[in-house]
């Protein structure tokens, strides 16, 4: 179970429990306030969420149960995009909502496996070219 919560040492950050402990995934925004976990939502076998950082503002990140990855920086520097609305989509694929520097909100989708942090951000879902299954 994945769940945000707060201490006096890292602020608000994502945590899990096994039913007994409770456990800190990573300081994804260490010392105060933290990074302010929201938007929980379980595709496959990851999780993601919204998280905040001093380098990348709120921005879309998921964990594998051991460590928190950057799915995307929709919005470069510490802004942040804001991504919410997480949703699951047919062909293993996460979309959700966040605004960009130059065409404000918009819905975006992208594999569920993620791209590397340095590659451009995700086209807008209307741009999305999806291909004819055969």
């Amino acid at each position: 179970l994945y769940f945000a919560a707060e201490d006096a040492v890292n602020g608000m950050e994502l945590r899990r429990t096994d039913g007994t402990d409770i456990f800190l995934v990573t300081d994804v925004n260490p010392g105060l306030p933290g990074s302010d976990p929201t938007g929980f939502a379980v595709i496959g076998d990851r999780m993601f969420f919204a998280a905040r950082d001093e380098a990348t503002g709120a921005e879309l990140r998921f964990t594998d149960g051991i460590s928190v990855m950057l799915m995307a920086d929709v919005y470069p520097g510490p802004i942040g995009s804001n991504p919410g609305d997480l949703t699951p989509a047919p062909g293993d694929q996460v979309c959700f909502a966040a605004t960009a520097r130059d065409s404000g909100r918009e819905f975006y989708c992208m594999p569920r496996s993620g791209a590397p942090v340095d590659s451009p951000a995700p086209a807008p879902a209307a741009e999305v070219q999806q291909t004819p299954e055969g």
